[in-house]
């Protein structure tokens, strides 16, 4: 049962003069109230009162014993006021503290919260799982938000010195999920948030760190090299061991949302997240700002094959074939960067041609990411790998690599009979072809001109990835000097071709 108050309903007496109290609100007595089914109410939502005070929503939480799941948003003084109360009033008054042994998911979005003191101070819910603390504009994730704030919190611990008693008091011991999205977080360093997630929140596993301010974080390639987790702490007890001191927090987390961060700009940041979170099983990221110079398909499939770990992707999952597909990928355009002459290839898909830069500044203009674990990739996947072709000893060289794929073509408005037999009008051909993954869309189309009798001019072509099990948008492959490569073209793939001359 789910009941949501609004603000005309708490607050319908305030116009005649009353007090904003739960008597005006709600002026049923005790029992009353029970009768009206009130144990029985497992979620309320009191957002958007905004003069709803805090004593109020104390008082008025006794009425619901069932109550599973709170929600306070939109109440942006509801925790400032309280805590001017808690200042000066000792922490056992149970008229200042929100109880309940029942209470798993408590939302205070945008209410005026400070510091994790201010809230263990007004909470005292042993059964929480899940808080949220989105829209309250916390720059630094604290324990306190000052000194007087923590002299006065230990001063009402049995030891002022007792720094074990003062962390367990601070400590919400089943929190497994918590929300600071939508918030002016800046910084991955300790006292900023490391440190608060450790000691105030042990056990947490799922984070929402979306539409913040977040900066990149940046490992020692001798770490990101490196893709199994005893070779990783081999190589940082050898070079830098204090590496992953400030990082700590993320090791144990399942789940972990950094949408919408636009100051997540290298994509080293994807390798620190395979490193930092060796548990990780869900993630949500923004492509546009990580790979500026690649469509979401393949920005998708970069990101699946630097975390073997995850099933979840943006809310999208992660199946068997499209991880194989995204490995093979991560291996092609790994190999590619490798070949004589990529750094020219990458200026000419970015218009960079003529421009005189140093090589720092070619590579940071053409944002192309690093494939630290290609290497293993290929070790993994050497029996589909069929062929690599380098020619290091020549000027001529075109570095060309590739590997066989075997994809349908399928023509979609073809109408020409076939034979005799008039049960084969109007059908669809469909063709299958093995082709190498660096074949260009110019070739391709000169390949289809003899299957289906289309002049590449009136050809247009796109993909799909030939997962039956996933409905996926085609890919449009318009570019007559990219290769299938370079669109993401993966064995299985269907590649839809349209004859543009028919009306």
């Amino acid at each position: 049962m789910t009941v949501a108050v609004k603000q005309k309903e708490v607050f319908n007496r305030e116009s005649q003069g009353h007090d904003i109290t739960v008597n005006s609100s709600i002026p049923s007595p005790k029992d009353q109230l029970q009768a009206l089914c009130m144990r029985c109410l497992k979620d309320l939502d009191l957002s958007r009162n905004l003069k709803f005070p805090f004593i109020e929503l104390v008082k008025l939480i006794s009425y619901f014993p069932s109550l599973e799941t709170l929600q306070v948003s939109d109440s942006p003084m509801l925790l400032s006021t309280a805590q001017d109360l808690t200042l000066t009033a000792s922490r056992t008054i149970s008229e200042l503290t929100l109880t309940s042994t029942r209470i798993t998911k408590l939302v205070f979005n945008n209410t005026g919260f400070k510091s994790v003191c201010t809230l263990r101070v007004l909470v005292e819910l042993p059964a929480l799982e899940e808080l949220h603390l989105d829209s309250n504009n916390i720059g630094s994730f604290r324990l306190f938000l000052s000194n007087e704030e923590e002299a006065m919190f230990r001063a009402s611990l049995p030891s002022n010195h007792d720094d074990a008693v003062l962390l367990s008091s601070l400590c919400f011991s089943k929190v497994t999920t918590l929300s600071l999205a939508h918030n002016k977080l800046h910084s991955w360093a300790a006292e900023d948030l490391g440190e608060t997630l450790m000691s105030a929140f042990p056990v947490l596993t799922h984070l929402y760190l979306d539409d913040n301010q977040m900066p990149d974080v940046i490992l020692e390639q001798e770490v990101l090299r490196q893709h199994k987790e005893d070779a990783i702490l081999q190589t940082l007890q050898t070079y830098h061991s204090d590496t992953l001191a400030g990082y700590t927090f993320l090791k144990p987390l399942r789940f972990l949302c950094l949408k919408d961060n636009p100051t997540l700009i290298d994509s080293r940041t994807i390798d620190a997240v395979r490193i930092l979170c060796p548990c990780l099983e869900a993630f949500r990221i923004t492509y546009s700002t990580l790979f500026p110079q690649w469509n979401d398909t393949l920005s998708r499939m970069y990101v699946v094959a630097s975390l073997p770990t995850i099933e979840l992707l943006n809310r999208g999952q992660v199946r068997p074939k499209e991880r194989l597909d995204s490995e093979i990928f991560y291996i092609q355009r790994g190999m590619s960067k490798q070949e004589p002459g990529h750094h020219d290839k990458c200026k000419v898909e970015n218009g960079l041609v003529g421009v005189e830069v140093d090589t720092a500044a070619q590579l940071s203009a053409i944002k192309q990411p690093d494939y630290y674990i290609l290497d293993t990739l290929f070790e993994k996947h050497k029996d589909v790998v069929l062929s690599i072709y380098r020619e290091d000893t020549t000027a001529s060289t075109d570095g060309s690599s590739h590997i066989m794929l075997n994809v349908t073509l399928h023509c979609e408005n073809n109408f020409k009979p076939i034979g005799s037999n008039r049960e084969n009008m109007n059908i669809f051909n469909t063709v299958k072809k093995t082709l190498p993954s660096n074949i260009m869309i110019a070739k391709l189309k000169s390949l289809i001109r003899i299957v289906f009798q289309i002049e590449p001019t009136n050809q247009a072509l796109s993909f799909r990835s030939g997962d039956t099990e996933v409905l996926d948008m085609a890919i449009a492959m318009d570019n007559e000097q990219q290769t299938l490569a370079y669109y993401g073209v993966s064995d299985g793939a269907r590649i839809m071709v349209r004859d543009t001359s028919l009306r």
